[in-house]
């Protein structure tokens, strides 16, 4: 090759590789900014640098714009100036870092979008969109519109809220693991023609030391927007005012200092409430935790408590001293009480016989908690709660007794073809039985490993969780799993309210479906000829739960009567005991087993039956038939000619 060809050889290959780097080389994000005169989001010569920003670009608007989406955006982040108007029927989206939007308003038909990742500042310099309208039949709240959200917004990522009013149109849903924070003072506010509402399951924070009047706020007037609580709703400081309905069904409501201001009835389903501070207004705890305190701690409630039976109010104590060593709660108005009361220990404490702490105040209450739980570990005493005019007091007894607890079903030694339930009862002369529970274990046998029933399987090692509970307490029962063939032990542990506990008698019982597997009568031959029956005897064997009994019976063919031990009797279930020795039983005439003898035993035909049955009343029977010969008077010196059995 000539020396020009390979120049032009190595500049096509630099050319080539050049051209691939180029294609291979990521796209950079660019910043644009809006210079009109249009109003179409999607025309490049409103942007500068000319060009449309796409979703790894920033875009900064404003102030005083008007621009129509006519159809989706997407950018990594958004500046929108004061008096800056977005509308339009697409949706838009800001993908990550942080977007700041200044007195801005979001209009027309699509969703606003804050993705994960992403992070928006609100915030405002006091531009206007008008009054705050009022609504009929609600009071007025005064001040200005500075924020305007149109849109539907659905927040993936982070909102912190810093200023302003800002009026909700339609809805805001705070999305699981999204997160909102409102550090500043302000309205959350609502169009008085539009259904709005705040839904929240991820997180939303107030810290702020000032008031923020959250949901159409301000002492003037007052709008209505639904707040939903299924996430984590925290007060750090200042006030949160609702005037309208606060509903949560599950998730949390910290109080942590600061605290909430609601108009109507603030309603908890589920979930939990809990923390130190103020509610000015009242509580309906229809199936939530409400723990007052922050370990511990207090909540006061300006206004009405009440707890309906699915409610459950948990107080700690630590010592003697209200608010600051256990819980208290304060009410200024009626506590209307049911549901639960669990008292819990913290940091150790372990209070004597005598202590007393009021675990609520209030202006009047009526009913009462349906049951008191005494969550300490530790056991040797209980509590007694009593209402007082002003207050409830929870005062400690001293209870060192134990409970006793028996098992009915199954019985000890015993096996059963099934067992649907075990029974039992217990008893407490102190704090009274607080629950039972059930210890099932098998034995090991072949294909079988010994292990400890934990409500689903059976596991090798016991642990807490093989401790299943009872239904009931002074009377209980529990549901016995499907047991296959085997050897098993079923142990009760009664518990009273004072954590004193008593360990059953273990009972072992067996499931066995399989009749014993033989029996026979050995001291007479079938059609045997004998001259008395003063003693039978023979064999029987059981290879599942094991033999129970041996039962006899001896028919008289001539008259169809059968020996009850005294004469002779019509019915055919007439069966007398024997001794089972092992595998060997037999009966011998006695005072305590006697036999027909003399006039008792008549010559002629007579069957005799020995059933055999198992620890699971299982049975297994064998007859033969024998002749009874009078015995004929006996010369001297010669032997009595009886059956050599005899």
């Amino acid at each position: 090759m000539s020396k020009l060809a390979k120049t032009w050889a190595l500049k096509a290959i630099f050319a080539g590789a050049l051209l691939l780097i180029l294609v291979a080389a990521p796209a950079q994000s660019a910043t644009y900014r809006w210079v009109g005169p249009g109003r179409l989001w999607q025309d490049a010569a409103n942007w500068q640098p000319n060009g449309v920003p796409g979703a790894g670009d920033s875009a900064t608007i404003g102030p005083n714009f008007s621009i129509d989406l006519s159809s989706d955006v997407q950018v990594d982040r958004l500046t929108l100036g004061a008096g800056t108007r977005l509308t339009g029927g697409g949706d838009l989206s800001i993908k990550s870092g942080e977007s700041v939007f200044t007195d801005a308003r979001l209009s027309g038909s699509g969703l606003f979008r804050v993705e994960e990742g992403a992070t928006l500042s609100i915030r405002t310099v006091g531009y206007s969109y008008g009054a705050i309208p009022a609504v009929t039949g609600t009071p007025r709240i005064s001040g200005n519109v500075n924020t305007r959200f149109d849109r539907h917004v659905l927040n993936f990522g982070a909102i912190n809220w810093s200023g302003g009013n800002l009026l909700i149109y339609k809805s805001l849903n705070n999305t699981a693991n999204a997160i909102i924070r409102i550090r500043g003072v302000g309205a959350l506010v609502r169009d008085p023609v539009a259904v709005s509402s705040i839904t929240n399951t991820g997180t939303i924070i107030k810290a702020v030391s000032s008031n923020l009047e959250l949901d159409d706020t301000n002492d003037d007037t007052r709008l209505n927007l639904p707040f939903n609580n299924t996430g984590v709703f925290t007060a750090q400081t200042g006030t949160l005012y609702f005037y309208n309905t606060f509903t949560q069904r599950s998730g949390e409501t910290q109080l942590k200092g600061g605290s909430i201001f609601s108009q109507s009835e603030m309603i908890y389903n589920g979930g939990r409430l809990n923390g130190t501070g103020t509610v000015q207004g009242s509580v309906r705890n229809n199936g939530a935790v409400f723990a007052p305190g922050s370990s511990p701690g207090m909540v006061v409630i300006n206004g009405n408590y009440t707890q309906t039976g699915g409610g459950t109010l948990q107080m700690e104590i630590g010592g003697v001293t209200a608010g600051t060593q256990y819980d208290q709660l304060v009410i200024s108005g009626t506590a209307t009480l049911d549901g639960t009361l669990n008292i819990e220990q913290f940091n150790g404490f372990v209070p004597v016989g005598g202590n007393s702490f009021q675990l609520l105040k209030y202006l009047v209450a009526s009913g009462n908690f349906a049951s008191v739980n005494n969550l300490f570990p530790s056991p040797g005493f209980y509590f007694t709660t009593s209402k007082a005019p002003s207050y409830l007091v929870a005062q400690t007894v001293a209870d060192a007794t134990i409970p006793t607890v028996t098992m009915t079903t199954p019985r000890t030694d015993t096996g059963y073809a099934s067992l649907p339930q075990a029974r039992g009862t217990a008893a407490d002369v102190g704090s009274g039985v607080a629950a039972v529970t059930v210890k099932l274990f098998r034995y090991a046998a072949a294909g079988i490993t010994a292990g400890y029933w934990n409500g689903t399987t059976w596991d090798v090692a016991y642990s807490a969780a093989n401790e299943l509970p009872a239904t009931g307490t002074t009377s209980w029962n529990w549901t016995v799993p499907a047991l296959a063939a085997g050897k098993y032990d079923l142990t009760a542990t009664a518990r009273d309210i004072a954590h004193n506990s008593k360990v059953g008698t273990k009972t072992i019982f067996w499931i066995d479906t399989t009749i014993p597997s033989a029996v026979a009568i050995t001291s007479h031959a079938a059609n045997a000829v004998v001259f008395n029956l003063n003693a039978v005897s023979g064999t029987a064997s059981d290879a599942g739960s094991g033999l129970k009994r041996v039962d006899f019976r001896i028919k008289k063919v001539s008259d169809l009567t059968y020996w009850n031990g005294t004469g002779w009797v019509a019915s055919s279930t007439t069966y007398v005991s024997t001794t089972l020795n092992g595998g060997t039983w037999s009966r011998t005439n006695s005072a305590g087993t006697p036999m027909p003898t003399g006039a008792l035993l008549p010559a002629g035909s007579y069957q005799l039956t020995a059933l055999a049955v198992d620890k699971a009343e299982l049975k297994k029977a064998v007859t033969i038939s024998i002749t009874v010969q009078a015995a004929a008077p006996t010369p001297a010196g010669v032997s009595t000619l009886e059956d050599a059995s005899q």
